[in-house]
């Protein structure tokens, strides 16, 4: 079984990642603020990087849990 740890640390990655994907989104979006299929993308990718933060903050209380 993978431990808490490593799925914070791959959430961690996860956030990154899609920091990233949101940064080029955005920039998308700023390029051509008129298409429908830039601002699809760019709410789909805020989603995903939301759901990797919660995660990630799961995983962190789970490990400060363990460790009191």
């Amino acid at each position: 079984m993978i431990s808490d740890r490593v799925k914070r640390n791959i959430s961690a990655i996860c956030i990154v990642i899609g920091t990233v994907c949101v940064i080029s989104r955005v920039w998308e979006v700023i390029i051509s603020p008129k298409s429908g299929s830039a601002w699809f993308e760019l709410s789909g990718s805020i989603l995903i990087l939301f759901i990797c933060i919660d995660s990630y903050i799961n995983y962190r209380r789970r490990i400060k849990k363990e460790s009191h």
